[in-house]
């Protein structure tokens, strides 16, 4: 097999498992080739509940998985149920926990009709926001509320306002939600009112539970996290699978006065974010068999008879758009998270929206960005195609070399070398341009399978959702006769053996593309095209 040859099967498995490693690593996987940007074990080592401030903790949590199983089984209770014109969310008079939430602008996967259920609380789906005070003899997530008279829908309003109200020995636990017209984020306020006659200093839970499902609809071959995250000043950014919860069952992530705790699936999230300035502690706990939960505690200074506390904090809870997320909180965009290649990643996603914004079709802004990206790329694709086609057409000296030199390996080669120093060709010159285009390339793919912008948009004709694959297979059926043309431009005269080899491996590479979002395989697709017209043009300019 000449050089050449050799060059493009190494770029081929290259790329695939740089692909491959990209998605393991958005997975929160071990990466083949970098230390976890995560770091799972220090983070799930480093800290043990005891070096906790809060004592109560430990006691209170205990007990809390019984009442989360009493919340998702039929019992009586009153629903508020509170509708704007992006969100329905029902809201339980027992704990205030939100129970439901409906996203408007965004259908099921699996069923069209229906609106995509972010928080639920069903038997075979759990998902809530809860909040209370962490004291049994206080109003905490498990006590009864009393709504206040208000309006339950947006109309011609600006926001809609919910107050529901608890008291327990003389505390009083005031929670006032706020839904405003356009907007995922909704203010939470918890006010606590101290009737008794002593001070109290009390602790202020807020938390989020989840199953360990994965979301509804999820491509086997593009699986994606879902899974907590944390993010402060001093720790930044963090991934926590529910399997590394299974393994320690309780963990004490920070203290900090600020930041943000998540939930993350495909497309959507969900974080609580009180308001920089308030001392907090972050927790996670496995709950029971697949349900799991992440906590604020907040402490509360102390409060003294007939005084009271406002503490503000913000739930977002919807797509992750990222200029929705970088206004509730200018780190909260990390949750769109690209890995190693954030920094090509972030560039390519902006300068789609920005070429969005003139064709208004995610479909043929994909293909726009795609032609930009190789226009750009073309002059390092030029010397890597200039440098293969002059190997190739030194191949008849090279095979005429092998022949002569059968039972001399080490002779053979060096007469090759000898031969492309006279020619003045260096065969790692074919190489770099293309490695350095690989990760610019699979963060447009990376960008493309993250971006819920694509997510039930259209293109044209038969592809009425990029996001899902193609159902009559005609873009994936055009990629792999795309991808197998590009492989016959570079064939060379081959053993029968490497013939059987070079045939099938673009094929084999191909049929995984059916089962792609067909966005990935659209860009897939261009992108072939465009390096065929590429390597046409410049064979053509060199023979």
């Amino acid at each position: 097999m000449d050089v050449k040859r050799i060059i493009l099967w190494i770029i081929f498995f290259f790329s695939l498992l740089m692909i491959f490693n990209s998605l393991i690593n958005f997975n929160n996987h071990k990466s083949f080739f970098f230390s976890d940007i995560i770091k799972k074990t220090s983070l799930l080592n480093k800290y043990d509940i005891e070096k906790s401030s809060i004592i109560n903790y430990k006691k209170h949590i205990c007990s809390e998985e019984k009442n989360i199983k009493k919340n998702c089984i039929n019992v009586k209770r009153k629903i508020i149920t509170i509708t704007t014109d992006i969100i329905k969310a029902d809201i339980d008079t027992i704990g205030g926990t939100l129970k439901k939430l409906e996203l408007l602008k965004y259908k099921d996967s699996n069923n069209s009709i229906n609106n995509l259920k972010l928080f639920n609380c069903e038997s075979n789906n759990t998902y809530l926001a809860k909040s209370g005070l962490l004291n049994k003899e206080f109003p905490n997530s498990n006590s009864k509320f009393i709504a206040l008279p208000g309006k339950r829908t947006l109309g011609n309003n600006d926001f809609v306002k919910l107050i529901l109200e608890s008291k327990k020995n003389d505390i009083k636990l005031t929670k006032t939600y706020i839904f405003r017209r356009g907007d995922y984020k909704i203010d939470i306020i918890h006010t606590i009112t101290n009737y008794s006659n002593k001070s109290i200093i009390p602790l202020l839970q807020m938390e989020l539970i989840r199953d360990g499902n994965k979301p509804n609809g999820e491509s086997y071959f593009c699986r994606t996290f879902t899974g907590l995250a944390s993010y402060n000043n001093t720790d930044k950014f963090k991934k926590i699978s529910f399997k590394d919860i299974e393994k320690s069952k309780r963990i004490y992530l920070n203290q900090s006065n600020n930041g943000w705790i998540a939930i993350i699936q495909h497309y959507f999230v969900s974080a609580i974010i009180p308001i920089n300035g308030i001392k907090r502690e972050a927790f996670i706990k496995k709950l029971s068999n697949n349900l799991y939960k992440i906590d604020y505690i907040l402490p509360i200074n102390k409060i003294s008879p007939n005084s009271k506390v406002d503490i503000k904090s913000y739930l977002y809870s919807g797509p992750q758009i990222s200029t929705m997320l970088s206004k509730t909180d200018p780190n909260l965009d990390l949750v769109k998270d690209y890995g190693w290649l954030t920094i090509f990643a972030k560039p390519i996603f902006k300068l789609m929206v920005y070429i969005h914004a003139f064709l208004d079709n995610w479909g043929w802004s994909i293909i726009f960005l795609t032609i930009l990206i190789k226009l750009i790329f073309f002059p390092l694709s030029a010397i890597s195609y200039k440098n293969m086609l002059k190997m190739k057409l030194l191949s008849p000296k090279i095979q005429e070399i092998r022949d002569r030199n059968k039972k001399n390996i080490k002779k053979t080669n060096e007469e090759i070398v000898n031969l492309y120093k006279k020619e003045k060709i260096n065969p790692f010159s074919s190489i770099l341009p293309i490695i350095i285009q690989i990760p610019v390339f699979i963060s447009l793919y990376s960008v493309l399978l993250n971006s819920i912008e694509i997510r039930n948009a259209p293109w044209l004709g038969w592809i009425h959702d990029l996001s899902s694959p193609d159902k009559f297979y005609i873009l994936p059926i055009f990629m792999m006769i795309s991808t197998i043309i590009q492989n016959q431009l570079n064939s060379q005269s081959l053993d029968p053996e490497q013939n059987i080899i070079s045939k099938f491996a673009p094929i084999i590479f191909s049929i995984v593309f059916f089962f792609f979002p067909s966005g990935l395989v659209l860009y897939w697709l261009m992108n072939n095209i465009l390096t065929i017209i590429q390597q046409w043009i410049i064979n053509r300019s060199l023979i």
